[in-house]
């Protein structure tokens, strides 16, 4: 007996140096990383349009005419003896509207003849402007003023009081041969009304229910006048009872497509209606369709006019001068 638990002992490690050693454990599955969601594709680039800035034209450097240093160009009236440009905050400068210079396409030129410069009083603050055709008295306006300015032929700039006008201002108007159409900001039930030359209204137009919509004033190259809605695309045209009627098989730029960012304006190019959009650069919209205009880095297109002789537009930088009004580009 005293020789039986050593036996015992040797044969208990023996066991345990032949047992099998444990299994490894199966090494996990991989997990399946999700693929990422595709990126959605943005629109496609915008067309490029060269149906204003690169005309091969006479050229006016803005800042050669003399306006204080700070304004801003924002609207230009064409009249048939004189180019009338009018800058932010209260200057508006005339030129002597001649025939191009012999050789002076697509080339800078210098100011001919005499121009005049008017300045307004502190404080006032001119937007948009329209000349007469009755009697070439330049209108102007401000969105934020309950008043228009008025500068005759011959004699100084003055305010004229619109007593009607409760709040806000005008963001446009259009001197026709019957009174002056203006655009209140707070239209009530009408988005026009029409003043006379002491600023009393003398009637409304294009009535409205509830909110109204923006209305933008335009005269084409025959000198007829239009309203345009560009949320919608609706147009009138003043006929020759002063009516707004309904423009019929007129292909004006709207509804307004989202892709040309704000709406800014929009002009004549011959017959064609075109929409003024985008903020830093220049995006014309015709029958809604829009499209790139190339003006230069930062020198956005801001106006165009038009008559039976030639053409006006005005960009942050530039004055272009073209002779002969041009029919539409395909």
């Amino acid at each position: 007996m005293k020789t039986a638990l050593p036996i015992v002992l040797v044969l208990t490690l023996a066991g345990c140096a032949t047992a099998p050693a444990p299994e490894p454990a199966p090494a996990p599955e991989p997990v399946a990383t999700p693929a990422p969601p595709p990126i959605p594709a943005g629109p496609p680039p915008l067309p490029q349009s060269r149906l204003v800035c690169e005309v091969p034209v006479r050229k006016i450097l803005l800042s050669d005419l003399g306006a204080p240093e700070g304004s801003r160009p924002r609207d230009v009236a064409l009249m048939p003896g004189t180019i009338w440009i009018l800058f932010e905050p209260n200057v508006l400068v005339g030129l002597p509207r001649q025939a191009r210079p012999e050789g002076s396409a697509n080339a800078v030129t210098a100011i001919e003849g005499e121009s005049e410069t008017v300045y307004g009083l502190p404080g006032d603050v001119w937007e948009t402007l329209s000349v007469s055709p009755r009697d070439g008295t330049v209108w102007i306006a401000s969105a934020s003023a309950g008043k228009l300015w008025r500068k005759p032929p011959v004699g100084r700039v003055r305010p004229v009081r619109v007593p009607q006008l409760k709040e806000g201002g005008f963001h446009d108007l259009l001197a026709g041969w019957d009174g002056i159409y203006v655009a209140p900001t707070a239209c009530g039930s009408a988005s026009i009304w029409r003043l006379d030359a002491s600023g009393k209204i003398l009637g409304t137009a294009l009535p409205q229910t509830g909110s109204c919509p923006v209305v933008d004033l335009e005269t084409d190259w025959g000198g007829r006048s239009w309203a345009l809605l560009p949320e919608s695309g609706a147009a009138f045209q003043l006929d020759a009872g002063g009516r707004w009627v309904p423009a019929q098989d007129f292909a004006a730029p709207g509804p307004w497509p989202e892709r040309a960012g704000p709406f800014q304006g929009w002009f004549f190019w011959g017959t064609e209606p075109v929409g003024i959009g985008g903020e830093e650069e220049t995006v014309l919209v015709r029958k809604s369709e829009p499209f790139r205009e190339d003006c230069g880095a930062g020198n956005r297109l801001l106006r165009v006019r038009g008559d039976e002789r030639g053409w006006v537009a005005l960009t942050r930088d530039w004055l272009l001068l073209g002779e002969h009004a041009l029919e539409s580009s395909p």
